[in-house]
Formats: C-alpha cells, sequence, structure tokens
C-alpha cells in the first residue's frame, strides 16, 4: 500500500466500496456537522485502500506525518444509519481508535487540530455502544 498523501488537513479514509449510495449520505452527514463545528476534512477515496485494516492504514502513514489521527469510512460505519466513523490514533497510543458519528467526526477534527482536547478526551466520552455521540 502506498503512504499516506501528506495533507493540509486530516484525512477521511475510505476503505469500503460497496455502496455507493451509503457513501453519499455519510458524505452528507460529514459535511452538516453539529454546530457551530465545520468539516475541513480531507477525503481520500482511492480503490487501493479497499478492505485496508487499521493496522495497514497506520503503517502507511509515513514518518513525520503531519496529522495525528485519521478516520476511516469502514464496512462497518458504510452499514450503519448514523455511519460511525473510525477515528484512529497516529500519534501517542498508536493504533487507539473508536467510532464517532459521522456528525460528530467536526468537532473531533476541529478540537484535534487546534489541540484544544485530545484524543483520550474524546474516547472516553464514547457511549455504552462503543460510538462518540458529542459531548
Amino acid at each position: 500500500m502506498d503512504p499516506l498523501p501528506i495533507t493540509k488537513y486530516a484525512l477521511l479514509v475510505r476503505t469500503d466500496f460497496a455502496d455507493n449510495e451509503a457513501w453519499e449520505r455519510l458524505m452528507e452527514q460529514v459535511n452538516d456537522p453539529i454546530d457551530p463545528f465545520f468539516f475541513t476534512m480531507e477525503v481520500l477515496e482511492d480503490a487501493e485502500r479497499s478492505g485496508a485494516s487499521v493496522d495497514d492504514l497506520v503503517a502507511a502513514a509515513p514518518d513525520g506525518y503531519p496529522h495525528s489521527f485519521l478516520v476511516v469510512a469502514d464496512a462497518i460505519a458504510m452499514s450503519k444509519s448514523r455511519f460511525p466513523l473510525l477515528v484512529v490514533d497516529l500519534a501517542e497510543n498508536r493504533g487507539a481508535q473508536f467510532r464517532a458519528a459521522a456528525k460528530h467526526v467536526a468537532e473531533i477534527e476541529n478540537n484535534l487540530a487546534i489541540g484544544n482536547m485530545d484524543f483520550e478526551e474524546f474516547a472516553e466520552a464514547v457511549r455504552k455502544d462503543g460510538v462518540f455521540r458529542g459531548f
């Protein structure tokens, strides 16, 4: 697998290509986040990453990768109504992960990008079903 591209903003990586309609609905959700947040992530929609595991994606983050996390649209995220995307730590606890409803991904990205909060704060705020749905 090619290394993750160096981008201005953190990545949302699509790894499931089975349902384009679900992908379109997921993108509608991430592009309409909970106020006052803005979705600024870059989307990597590359069939080469189809079926990629978290380990594959973490290994694809090159040394000096500028983002502390990435978000993954995997088969689980694509199959659920609120699109529980996988958020993966690329920094302190590399490979740690939790799920977040698509509408809340911008909340996570906005706070992590400016260092207002850290990965663990979000991971500890997941609900009983294992999905972060805001504070």
